[in-house]
């Protein structure tokens, strides 16, 4: 072997060595071709952590992956109650329909615009011709309170046997300007709706009404005086009515009042449906007594009376259970009324004009009888168009047709519109 030769031998064994040991160094990369080893998950422990024990975190969640909160069916079709509610000017309950939706939402979108409509609706309330619905009928219920004063202001006068006209004239003004005043500052701050304003009056009227047929049913006497009672006593009475008989018909005016408010706060009915048991109750009344004197039977006062109670009784119930579905408004209720009065008056003239000496009392009764209701029907007839209740409105639907164009030129129709 040449010199040249082994040196070149020598050179390439001294290198392989020197590339081996710089391999066997800590810390030195391992060749590129050969990848790292990836590390060995952390386990997840199957029982809590103790005390003191540490968790290891888990991957992070992305924000963006996370379910977006839907609101439950139930809420969904509580929001479109209260449209509807909106719709027909409930105001009041739909305000209280839609906080409930924005308290207890989750999505953003229903959360904001239930806010904002119960807002709207809260606003609609307080801009309200009669001001918001709570005190919608506080000047009704004034009103009827100060005319039920007079009469309890005679009642007082003919109790007190006061004889001097100056005097009861001064106690009859002094009651009714009490009754006003007392109603007034009583009702403030309190809820008087217009449906409690109605069912109040007419409750008032038919409870009298009530009292003052049914006493002497009971064996409550009309005249006042003296008189020997059961056990061979003489009772006087101070006023030329029985005081009885008097405080009879005031406790049922005003237990007829607090029963008419207190089904009206607990059904809210409207003021229409309100007032429809009294007119009824008022129907039933004119036809018992009208009919009596049609047919003319042999009964005495007591059942007279008693059967005018029947049919002003049965009248109100008849109105109270028809009147639920009644859809009229206020002023279609206030139109058929005066149609019926109208007719009833128009009758009785006829009556008086064809009627002679010889004319028997049945025929004027009956002519009387049938104008009334033949008012009544006419009126309910012309005003069929009138609008119904709010409460009954619906939202109105308008729609159009519209062509539409596309940009790769076909062509078609659309229906746009509120529906």
């Amino acid at each position: 072997m040449s010199p040249s030769s082994l040196g070149s031998c020598i050179a390439v064994v001294v290198l392989t060595i020197l590339t081996s040991v710089a391999a066997a160094q800590p810390g030195a990369s391992p060749p590129p071709s050969v990848p790292a080893p990836a590390p060995a998950p952390t386990p997840i422990p199957a029982t809590p952590p103790g005390p003191g024990e540490v968790v290891p975190a888990g991957p992070a969640l992305d924000p963006a992956a996370a379910p977006t909160p839907v609101d439950p069916p139930e809420l969904r079709a509580a929001y479109d109650r209260a449209f509807a509610l909106l719709l027909t000017e409930q105001w009041d309950q739909a305000a209280a329909a839609f906080a409930a939706v924005a308290s207890q939402s989750v999505e953003a979108e229903r959360r904001g615009a239930a806010a904002e409509l119960a807002r709207l609706a809260r606003e609609y309330d307080s801009r309200s011709v009669d001001g918001p619905k709570k005190q919608s009928g506080r000047a009704g219920f004034v009103s009827t309170s100060t005319l039920a004063s007079i009469w309890v202001g005679f009642v007082f006068d003919d109790l007190l046997g006061i004889e001097d006209g100056k005097t009861s004239t001064l106690l009859i003004t002094g009651t009714t300007l009490g009754g006003f005043a007392a109603a007034l500052y009583g009702t403030r701050g309190r809820t008087i709706t217009s449906s409690m304003a109605s069912a109040y009056g007419s409750g008032i009227t038919v409870g009298l009404a009530n009292g003052l047929l049914l006493a002497p049913v009971l064996g409550i006497e009309i005249d006042g005086g003296c008189r020997i009672d059961s056990q061979g006593f003489e009772t006087c009475d101070d006023g030329e009515v029985n005081q009885n008989y008097l405080g009879f018909g005031l406790a049922t005016m005003a237990l007829g009042g607090a029963a008419g408010t207190y089904l009206a706060h607990l059904y809210d009915p409207t003021p229409a449906q309100a007032r429809f048991a009294g007119v009824m109750g008022f129907n039933g009344f004119m036809t018992m007594g009208l009919g009596l004197l049609v047919l003319q039977p042999e009964l005495e006062s007591d059942t007279v009376v008693g059967l005018l109670a029947a049919g002003l009784d049965l009248g109100v119930g008849v109105g109270m259970y028809t009147g639920r579905s009644l859809t009229w408004s206020s002023s279609r209720l206030t139109y058929v009324s005066l149609g019926e009065f109208l007719g009833g008056l128009t009758a009785g003239a006829l009556a008086v004009v064809v009627a002679d000496a010889d004319t028997d009392e049945r025929t004027p009764a009956a002519i009387v009888l049938a104008g009334a209701w033949g008012g009544f029907a006419l009126a309910a007839h012309l005003t069929r168009d009138m609008a119904t209740d709010a409460r009954y409105r619906t939202a109105p639907i308008s729609a159009s047709v519209v062509p539409i164009v596309t940009d790769g030129g076909g062509r078609g129709i659309g229906l746009a519109g509120a529906f």
